[in-house]
């Protein structure tokens, strides 16, 4: 793989179950710990992945499938203690330390819709607490909070994953932990306001994107089997499909269109980098 530019942009990978984009994700946000080796290179503004993992470790943050919090903090504390570990020495008005964690924290808490349930518990599957879509906000904002540059967000969204044949339709679930769609949206708008306000650069991997999900991300990867069939504009990608001769179904959304794509080219063909061999795991 060359020339895979992650801009400030929101960067959405597509990909059935096994075609490797939790190792892509991991690998872009420098968590290469469980790989037993990673071949090529990874730069970040000319900065190598050591340099990275040394000196700017929390300038990157990954987030995996499940939403890890402390259950018996509320989601003000959660919030306050992200903005306390990242609070700068040099603030550019005159105030204190705490009315900086204070402001920025209830900004955060008012963007994303959370002022309602700042003083409910995070909770787990013991305590009582948030809703699902309300703790994928807290992860977020937590990220933000700890004013991380590039964020990798694994499998986010686990919507129902749907694989089209001529014969058969084959329907597999990614987790039980997922979102449903209306939830799924809300949280890529919350995701696509963060990189617009923030300046991030966001990575997604989704199983399954619905066609407005779809739309709120610039650029798309598609992969299979670890290679990759498609990286550049989300909306010239579908138009690359046809061209190549490719018809989408009838109602197909434009990820089903993509990932059925990937999977009848690169099964034709051997000539696509892979993206996965590199990394090894242990």
């Amino acid at each position: 793989m060359s020339r895979f530019d992650v801009n400030i942009c929101g960067l959405v990978v597509l990909g059935r179950p096994g075609s490797g984009c939790s190792t892509l994700l991991k690998t872009l946000a420098n968590q290469r710990h469980e790989f037993y080796s990673v071949q090529g290179e990874v730069l970040y503004d000319a900065l190598s992945s050591e340099t990275m993992r040394k000196h700017y470790r929390g300038d990157i943050v990954y987030c995996p499938e499940d939403d890890v919090h402390f259950p018996s903090l509320t989601v003000d504390q959660t919030l306050t203690f992200a903005a306390k570990t990242r609070a700068p020495h040099m603030r550019e008005s005159a105030r204190s330390r705490q009315e900086y964690i204070r402001l920025v924290t209830d900004i955060v808490e008012t963007v994303f819709g959370l002022r309602h349930a700042k003083d409910t518990f995070v909770g787990d599957a013991s305590i009582r607490g948030v809703s699902g879509g309300e703790k994928k906000r807290v992860s977020l904002s937590e990220a933000l909070l700890a004013r991380a540059v590039i964020g990798a967000w694994d499998k986010c969204v686990n919507l129902p994953f749907f694989l089209f044949t001529p014969v058969l339709t084959a329907i597999a679930y990614s987790s039980t932990r997922g979102l449903d769609s209306s939830t799924a949206l809300e949280f890529v708008r919350a995701l696509r306001i963060a990189t617009d306000i923030v300046h991030l650069s966001t990575v997604v991997s989704i199983y399954q994107a619905g066609e407005q999900l779809y739309e709120l991300f610039d650029k798309v990867c598609v992969i299979y089997e670890g290679r990759m069939a498609y990286y550049g504009p989300a909306n010239r990608a579908r138009q690359y499909f046809i061209d190549l001769g490719y018809e989408p179904a009838h109602r197909q959304t434009t990820a089903d269109f993509l990932v059925m794509g990937a999977h009848t080219l690169i099964t034709m063909s051997s000539d696509y980098p892979l993206l996965t061999a590199c990394a090894l795991r242990q």
